[in-house]
């Protein structure tokens, strides 16, 4: 019998799927998904409240969270602890409602801050598990800082941290000093988290011992040293802007570094000065600019006061040719101030609380009553004014605008959309105030009218004098009409009459 010899033949077979051919599979995916889940809208499966806001623009979910998602403020509260002492902040003090627009921009950020694998890695979980985003609260922040400050004033010694500043063309550096310090920021934050969730809850604020932060020689020189820039006349947005010229500074970091160390322990603040370096253009170029008449204003002197009289035209020479850009706000103590001796002002009459007595910058308001009619009428924005406590003879009544050192101050915003200029003269006869800009719309004018709706006449109030003989009698002070006025400004286009205000 004979043997059959049989062989096998093996033969290999290639994997038709590799690794890479896996990666890329993975990567076709994952690009189809980026592509998917990508828009110029708000990722999908966000909402806000309960209210899906997927694929709306911030504009339109802004608009959308105002008129469908209303929130009432809850009514908890947040339990401060500190230094043993409990302190209570009710959500209705501190929350003054909730703010559609930001709430909007969180929510189409979302998925936006990273770069294209987290983004859409983020998406991907969006769209499973979905977010639900609550309302953000617009804070008191007037009364929140208020708190802390209340909070800080328990320190027995509270930490200051080095800081500096520019004074004139000098830096000022002024040490600080080690204590105890609160970390507001930790406590903003939790704040925040509780105003979101609208649930009471409770914060624990401990005091940290610290040393004051040293002067970062870099940071200042980062902050300090500058080139400088020449005054020049620029476009934003269809709106005009003067900037002035400003110096630049230099120096070295060595010597700075050295004069801190010299002063620490020595000194509580001290002066380094850094090179100046002055632009090369100053002066304003003004062709093209105010170029229109917005307003005239002229207020008759009939008190010829020496000392009045000086007070007067100081007040206006000191804001004659004072320029506002678009935009910013006026302050006419800025300009006048200091008004005492020092700044060149005189006794005269002014008005004190209802009467009339002797005291430094007698007559200065009567320069910003005129200012105050110029403006009136050249239909700017009234930001702050106050009047007198009696009437003034030198403007009507209800167009009258007085000052005093602190925040009785008169101020008005440049809203037009070039700068304007304030041209302020004076004589012995009168205050004249031209306003000089361009209109936003030549077709507009105003008028003002001053209503006299009541008239209060002095009462006679007699007093006991034990000091004067039986039968006489003194007028302490003779009393003086008032009134209750209204004043409208009527706003014209073409002559026909489209606002009062």
């Amino acid at each position: 019998m004979s043997e059959k010899n049989t062989e096998t033949k093996k033969t290999s077979v290639k994997p038709l799927i590799t690794a890479g051919s896996v990666i890329a599979v993975i990567l076709l995916l994952f690009v189809i998904a980026a592509v998917a889940l990508s828009g110029e809208g708000i990722a999908k499966g966000i909402s806000v409240e309960g209210k899906s806001v997927s694929g709306m623009s911030v504009k339109s979910a802004t608009t959308f969270i105002d008129e469908k998602i209303s929130k009432e403020v809850p009514e908890g509260n947040v339990k401060v602890t500190f230094g043993g002492n409990d302190y209570d902040i009710a959500f209705v003090d501190v929350i003054m409602g909730f703010d559609a627009a930001k709430t909007a921009q969180i929510a189409y950020d979302m998925g936006r801050d990273g770069n294209l694998i987290s983004n859409t890695f983020n998406k991907i979980g969006f769209l499973i598990k979905g977010v639900d985003l609550p309302l953000e609260p617009i804070v008191n922040e007037e009364y929140v800082g208020q708190f802390i400050n209340t909070i800080c004033e328990t320190l027995e010694k509270v930490k200051t941290d080095d800081y500096y500043f520019m004074e004139g063309d000098k830096l000022k550096l002024v040490f600080g000093t080690s204590g105890d310090y609160i970390d507001t920021e930790s406590f903003r934050e939790q704040l925040d988290n509780l105003m979101r969730s609208g649930k009471s809850g409770e914060i624990i604020l401990e005091a940290v011992p610290a040393d004051p932060k040293p002067f970062d020689v870099n940071e200042i020189y980062e902050n300090i040293a500058k080139e400088p820039s020449n005054t020049y006349y620029e476009e934003i947005d269809g709106k005009k802007y003067i900037k002035y010229a400003s110096n630049g500074y230099d120096f070295d970091k060595s010597k700075l570094k050295k004069a801190i160390e010299e002063n620490k322990g020595v000194n509580e603040s001290f002066y380094f000065l850094p090179t100046v370096i002055k632009p090369e253009k100053t002066e304003l170029d003004e062709t093209g600019l105010f170029t229109e008449v917005l307003a005239k204003y002229t207020s008759k002197i009939t008190d010829q006061n020496k000392n009045r009289l000086t007070n007067v035209h100081l007040a206006a020479s000191k804001i004659n040719g004072a320029i506002i850009n678009p935009g910013d706000v006026f302050a006419y103590l800025k300009y006048v101030e200091p008004i005492n001796v020092e700044g060149g002002y005189k006794t005269a009459k002014v008005y004190s609380n209802g009467k009339i007595e002797e005291d430094i910058g007698g007559g200065v308001c009567q320069v910003s009553s005129a200012l105050y009619s110029a403006v009136l009428n050249a239909n700017l924005e009234i930001v702050k004014r106050y009047a007198h406590s009696l009437t003034v003879g030198y403007v009507p009544l209800g167009q009258d605008a007085t000052v005093s050192s602190g925040e009785g101050d008169f101020r008005f915003r440049n809203n037009t959309n070039e700068p304007i200029k304030v041209v302020a003269d004076s004589d012995n006869a009168g205050v004249y105030i031209t306003i000089l800009g361009k209109k936003l719309d030549p077709s507009i004018t105003v008028e003002i009218e001053n209503v006299t709706t009541q008239t209060f006449v002095p009462e006679v109030i007699v007093t006991e004098d034990a000091t004067l003989k039986p039968g006489e009698e003194v007028v302490d002070y003779a009393g003086k009409t008032g009134y209750v006025v209204q004043t409208y400004k009527h706003i014209y286009k073409n002559g026909e009459l489209v606002e009062t205000v």
